[in-house]
């Protein structure tokens, strides 16, 4: 694991992080994220493999109640 130190610029090899194993919410492997927004709050976040017009792996639903996050659906 890579050590940080403040100020020292990252380096993309040496400190590099891990965040497949990390998120199990998702548990396919992703490359990007496309964020939905209603009314100002997050309700969509769609991973895809294979860029932005690749292939969707997972969708999240973020529901609210009373303006605070109630619950998350993956599909």
């Amino acid at each position: 694991m890579a050590e940080i130190v403040i100020g020292r610029k990252l380096n993309k090899v040496d400190d590099a992080v891990s965040t497949f194993e990390q998120h199990k919410l998702v548990p396919e492997e992703y490359d990007y994220i496309s964020l939905g927004y209603t009314s100002g709050e997050l309700t969509t976040v769609v991973y895809k493999q294979g860029g932005a017009g690749g292939t969707t792996v997972a969708t999240l639903t973020l529901a609210y109640t009373s303006g605070e996050l109630s619950s998350v659906t993956r599909t």
